[in-house]
């Protein structure tokens, strides 16, 4: 139960900071970090939806799916200017 609420309590903390930030990338990548932790793929597909495809959330997600290939493709894809 402990765990539990200290998770509920990080996703608390990441969500506030992104409300009150909204441009930082530093809030959206932990939030994607902890998202790919509990195999919540539909909220990192949320947080990623406005990003350029060739991100390192983006990259996370595929990787986290076990869809190698495109996690391959986007790695080698340059990153837009």
């Amino acid at each position: 139960a402990f765990r539990g609420q200290r998770t509920a309590d990080a996703i608390a903390i990441i969500e506030r900071s992104m409300a009150a930030y909204p441009r930082s990338f530093v809030a959206r990548d932990r939030a994607v970090e902890l998202y790919l932790r509990l195999g919540d793929h539909a909220a990192v597909e949320e947080l990623t939806a406005s990003l350029p495809e060739v991100s390192v959330p983006r990259i996370a997600l595929a990787f986290a799916r076990g869809d190698v290939r495109t996690a391959a493709r986007l790695a080698r894809r340059p990153a837009p200017a």
